[in-house]
């Protein structure tokens, strides 16, 4: 085995984080606010103790090897000019911040602002649930207190203005998987933003989170609710396929002429030296 995976901060993070997701705090048993803040509690907790194992793994084995990982980290946010060698990592192009070009050619192809807006979208989408749970668990729980002192008479009146358990748009129970793609293109996110060689792990989840923005059948229903009412799917789904092929067309127009120039510029390699040895492989 590699001593690297062992001394890895994610092989320490993994264990600490599924004995973490053993207790972690249940929304209908807490307020909102209470519940936020044993989650904040909970994650800083989790983060200090798979440090705190990594650094004995390392102690224990003796070993150091990507000290020189954090020694960047904290040189990122707290600069140290006598670390001659970590400031040779920050002066290279490629470990400095995500530059401004970036940003212009996302927004001039579209996809940063689809890619924020549906982000926004489901960051509301999501507190709204967790609010929503605390506020039915809350308003449940004075239900309960209240019955034993009210008639039988008036409980019975009462079930009219019962809160509906009805989730709302892209809920983390029916869509779990997106709103896991949703944090992780956040981390993802933060981590091209400090580094601009890291934007190669962003760059992807913008594309497709963009193209669900597009695309997505539960938010074209929503649409269509709002505009609608009953939403009739075949008018629906002709608006969905002619907003996309307006998306198709005003992309390919815009980039026909960088596609052209990069297609240009391609040459034919040719190496003799490498030729001979794959062929000789």
């Amino acid at each position: 085995y590699s001593r690297l995976v062992i001394l890895s901060l994610a092989a320490s993070f993994i264990p600490v984080a599924l004995l973490s997701l053993q207790y972690c705090p249940d929304p209908k048993e807490h307020g909102f606010l209470k519940f936020m803040t044993r989650c904040a509690f909970h994650i800083v907790c989790t983060v200090a103790v798979s440090l705190g194992l990594n650094n004995l793994v390392k102690v224990v084995l003796s070993e150091g090897a990507d000290s020189h990982i954090f020694k960047y980290v904290i040189n990122k946010v707290v600069p140290d000019q006598t670390d001659f060698e970590t400031r040779l990592y920050i002066c290279n192009a490629a470990f400095q911040w995500l530059d401004e070009e970036t940003y212009t050619r996302l927004t001039q192809t579209s996809v940063l602002p689809l890619y924020v807006a549906f982000l926004l979208l489901c960051s509301i989408a999501y507190t709204i649930q967790l609010y929503s749970q605390c506020r039915s668990t809350n308003q449940s729980s004075t239900s309960d207190k209240n019955a034993t002192h009210t008639s039988p008479k008036v409980q019975q009146g009462s079930t009219d203005d019962t809160i509906s358990d009805t989730p709302p748009p892209f809920s983390s129970v029916e869509r779990p998987d997106l709103c896991y793609h949703v944090a992780q293109s956040l981390l993802l996110g933060l981590l091209a933003v400090s580094t601009l060689r890291m934007k190669c792990f962003w760059t992807p989840y913008i594309c497709i989170l963009a193209s669900v923005a597009v695309s997505d059948p539960q938010l074209w229903q929503i649409i269509g609710k709002k505009i609608l009412a009953p939403p009739a799917r075949k008018f629906i789904w002709c608006v969905k396929c002619t907003v996309l092929a307006m998306l198709i067309y005003y992309l390919g127009t815009k980039q026909m002429a960088v596609m052209d120039t990069e297609l240009a510029e391609l040459r034919e390699f040719y190496d003799p030296d490498t030729v001979d040895l794959m062929h000789w492989l």
